[in-house]
């Protein structure tokens, strides 16, 4: 466990690298978070959900322990960042079970030609009315989530490639 302190300093420069800042009552709000779960991964979680708040914006729901902070990203990419119910869980699995990772091309290749291929296109083409039919999921679509996720992944070398794994094991 992290004391608070410690916690608020950390926060505070890893904000003050992003060039933001936090008004009193988010502050009070996050701290209150964190007092409940002091864990230095949690803080990472609600650092990365913060980043982007405006002054007058509410801390959103992060969860009252690491499950729950990890399962509220989850919704927020799913739902709030509009990636969609089926690319966020598909692309998710995939990283999850794949033993050493995978390459961003074998990630695409899954959700283009895998079981849910369908059902995705199918969630892409209900948020836009302008979507085509197309065979392959678009690289944009990958893109914009993977932007999102960045800072929960890590690339590795390998003889393949780069393969894209999840940061700290979930």
């Amino acid at each position: 466990d992290m004391a608070n302190s410690e916690g608020k300093e950390l926060l505070k420069r890893w904000l003050e690298d992003a060039n933001r800042g936090l008004q009193d009552a988010q502050w009070s709000k996050l701290m209150d978070h964190f007092k409940g779960c002091p864990l230095p991964l949690y803080l990472k979680l609600a650092f990365e959900r913060i980043r982007a708040l405006h002054s007058y914006d509410e801390v959103p729901a992060l969860g009252s322990d690491l499950p729950d902070a990890i399962g509220a990203l989850f919704d927020h990419l799913r739902q709030d960042a509009k990636h969609g119910r089926k690319l966020v869980s598909c692309a998710l699995g995939y990283l999850y079970a794949a033993r050493y990772g995978l390459t961003e091309d074998e990630l695409l290749d899954l959700l283009s030609r895998g079981g849910q291929k369908d059902e995705i296109q199918a969630e892409v083409r209900e948020r836009s009315e302008h979507w085509p039919k197309v065979a392959e999921l678009p690289f944009v679509l990958w893109s914009r989530l993977y932007f999102d996720l960045e800072h929960y992944l890590t690339e590795r070398s390998s003889g393949v490639g780069s393969l894209l794994g999840f940061y700290h094991q979930m």
